[in-house]
């Protein structure tokens, strides 16, 4: 979701990000596909798609200045960048499924605010960085979006099958000699 970051970005903005999967009721609760995993892991702490990402932006040298979303996802923005960084509710979280939305106009005026906040100081920011190796770690759902990767033990539908690649020589999640720790099914998405 951060595809194009590069070195030289002042400033990204996380707009329209979900809960953290298996940690909360946030509205579509998900890290980074749907109902597949049940839980993601960097060195070992759960983690959703703000750590993640900011990490990727932060290995770039780009700060994150804001974060829209449910009341839910605010949880996981929170323990992972600075307090500093603007973050818009746009809905209130009632379970994975139900919100109460903020209407159109208030959630666009609170983004907006919060934009013009953040860009009016950027030098206040700095970029998220994991420092050292990155070993990350997924657990599925099933068997069958767990069996692709060689490293999984699951014998049965109802194993949480980990994913425990080896850990990376670079900073950067996702980078290295591991493919992406992450799987489609036909369930899903047709």
């Amino acid at each position: 979701m951060v595809e194009g970051v590069t070195a030289g970005v002042d400033a990204v903005f996380f707009v329209g990000y979900h809960a953290m999967v298996g940690r909360s009721d946030g509205v579509a609760n998900e890290t980074i596909i749907g109902r597949e995993m049940v839980e993601t892991r960097m060195n070992g702490e759960p983690i959703g798609e703000p750590g993640i990402d900011a990490a990727l932006c932060g290995h770039h040298g780009a700060p994150v200045v804001l974060a829209t979303g449910d009341d839910a996802l605010e949880k996981d923005v929170r323990a992972v960048l600075p307090s500093n960084v603007e973050y818009a509710v746009t809905k209130h979280a009632t379970d994975r499924w139900t919100a109460r939305c903020l209407s159109p106009q208030r959630s666009r005026e609170a983004i907006r605010e919060g934009a013009a906040r953040t860009l009016s100081n950027l030098d206040g920011f700095s970029p998220h960085r994991v420092e050292g190796p990155i070993a990350p770690e997924v657990e599925f759902t099933s068997t069958s979006e767990a069996y692709w990767r060689p490293s999984s033990r699951a014998r049965s539908a109802r194993d949480r099958a980990p994913y425990r690649p080896p850990p990376t020589t670079s900073s950067t999640p996702g980078r290295g000699s591991s493919p992406p720790p992450c799987s489609a099914s036909d369930e899903v998405y047709g």
